[in-house]
């Protein structure tokens, strides 16, 4: 074994390599045990037994060498003092488990952001100006040289006209998603682990950061605001893995004795945001099916 010590930058690529490397046997295993699933009563033709347990017996073998990338994962965090002395605390950041602390630390370049909102664009969380429709919410898109909007692909509410007027609108914003023909402005990876894994686990497992979800959230049902109840809870989810950001990168910065600079929010708008317990009066998040990436990631939280 090579007895030369790993710099900053190498430690961060090894621990990006072994999360990558960690998420890709999950989603294989994943894969491989949805290949099990009960049939049907009315289907009359079933695998063998010997067969099924050969897919059994692959599925073992890939839990094995999930679990030992995951310890690989550790390890490489076991050498990350911010990791050990800040982000580790299981109270203040529950919800995030090794390996969602390795995508944090691996994916993102607190160093280089000087700002929280630079973080969250690089992760794909700054909304993107936009307009909608003040009768059903959905965006609307200027058509070229006719003064009129209309509504983007089927999104419509009932009884909207396709086009409707500059009168009809309102300045708003959308999530950053890909765009045809354009280059992709942001880390996909690490936005789909936030919000689609990370977000989820923290409301299964009562994360104090669901009081960014619950507050946010009820501002947005009294102010009307959204297409759906869904539209909200989205919404509602990338808010609190913001604020969550924020306040990562803020300690990350000040761990290394990096400057610190107010978010735009704090700075122009006079808006702080303080952390704190679960609220008491919860607001319900959207039932929706459980993805399996955040029944694994519940799991090993527990």
């Amino acid at each position: 074994m090579n007895t030369i010590e790993r710099d900053p930058a190498q430690l961060k690529l090894a621990l990006k390599k072994a999360v990558r490397f960690f998420y890709d046997l999950q989603r294989l295993r994943l894969q491989v045990s949805g290949r099990l699933y009960k049939r049907p009563a009315n289907v009359t033709i079933e695998l063998h037994p010997d067969d099924l347990a050969v897919l059994e017996k692959r599925v073992a073998e890939l839990e094995k060498q999930e679990k030992a990338a995951l310890s690989d994962v550790k390890s490489f965090l076991a050498a990350s003092k911010f990791y050990v002395e800040v982000l580790s605390d299981k109270t203040r950041y529950r919800g995030v488990g090794p390996t969602m602390a390795g995508v944090i630390l691996a994916e993102f370049y607190f160093d280089r952001e000087e700002t929280a909102s630079q973080a969250w664009s690089f992760a794909g969380l700054c909304p993107v100006a936009a307009s909608r429709c003040k009768v059903c919410h959905h965006v609307v898109q200027p058509v070229e040289e006719s003064g009129q909007f209309k509504h983007v692909g089927k999104a419509r509410g009932k009884g909207c006209p396709v086009a409707i007027g500059q009168e009809a609108t309102y300045a708003s914003g959308r999530s950053m998603r890909p765009e045809a023909g354009t280059k992709l402005p942001y880390n996909a990876f690490l936005k789909m682990k936030l919000v689609g894994v990370l977000g989820p686990v923290m409301l299964k497992v009562g994360s104090p950061w669901r009081k960014f979800y619950d507050d946010y959230k009820h501002r947005k049902i009294s102010a009307g605001w959204g297409t759906s109840d869904g539209h909200r809870h989205q919404a509602a989810i990338r808010y609190m893995i913001k604020m969550l950001v924020l306040d990562i990168w803020r300690e990350w910065r000040l761990f290394h004795r990096m400057p610190v600079r107010p978010s735009y929010a704090e700075d122009k708008l006079g808006h702080h945001h303080d952390g704190g317990p679960t609220a008491n009066n919860r607001l319900p998040e959207v039932v929706q099916e459980v993805a399996p990436e955040v029944e694994a990631e519940v799991a090993m939280l527990q």
